[in-house]
């Protein structure tokens, strides 16, 4: 089996893992505070939106570090095929770039703005720099597609439900979060949502 698939895994999950733990330390230094949040309990949706959001990362997490570390574990995982196709494996690595590069220039664009939920007691100022030009959800698109591309370089069972599940539940919290926005910042969002697609505009609407 072709080691370039897990490596190209291996190096999505380091790169991730370091920007998430970069962008907190960095907003610790700042503010006092990291990036993580706690979903609000008031709010039982976005708790269980976001416990669904939390359990598909760690099942993309897990899959692709068993199949990095132990090959073999793929037997287990419910394989789809006997062995991958090399033509579907280069979609699959295509998508997942494009996923990991739409999650960094996320990061980079949000810069102190980043949160893990909704916090309804902080107000947020609408972020249109970077890739927020093009996408209202650049960080929820790249995930999704992180999570398909490892299905079709994976190929198995457990990783195509990983990937519905992050599919899932972004598609979830981008709902909560558009709808916390436009009570925020009321015209300012509308607007800014007439002219941006909701995802990368291939999937999604333009209007909350």
């Amino acid at each position: 089996m072709s080691i370039l698939p897990r490596l190209l895994l291996l190096a999505a999950l380091l790169t991730i893992g370091m920007a998430f733990l970069l962008n907190n330390l960095r907003q610790k230094q700042r503010t006092g505070r990291t990036t993580m949040r706690w979903p609000d309990p008031r709010h039982p949706g976005v708790v269980l939106t976001d416990l669904l959001f939390w359990l598909s990362v760690a099942g993309w997490v897990a899959v692709s570090g068993a199949w990095v570390v132990w090959p073999q574990s793929r037997d287990f995982l419910g394989p789809l095929i006997a062995s991958p196709a090399g033509p579907v494996q280069i979609l699959g690595a295509v998508i997942l770039l494009c996923g990991v590069s739409a999650i960094l220039w996320g990061f980079i664009s949000l810069g102190g703005s980043f949160r893990t939920s909704i916090d309804y007691g902080e107000h947020t100022s609408l972020v249109t720099r970077g890739i927020y030009r093009f996408s209202r959800n650049p960080m929820a698109a790249g995930l999704m597609l992180v999570g398909w591309g490892t299905a079709l370089l994976h190929q198995a069972m457990s990783s195509l439900a990983v990937a519905a599940g992050l599919t899932l539940a972004n598609r979830l919290r981008v709902a909560h979060e558009e709808k916390q926005l436009r009570r925020i910042l009321g015209g300012d969002y509308l607007k800014y949502a007439q002219r941006v697609p909701r995802f990368l505009g291939f999937a999604g609407r333009k209007n909350p």
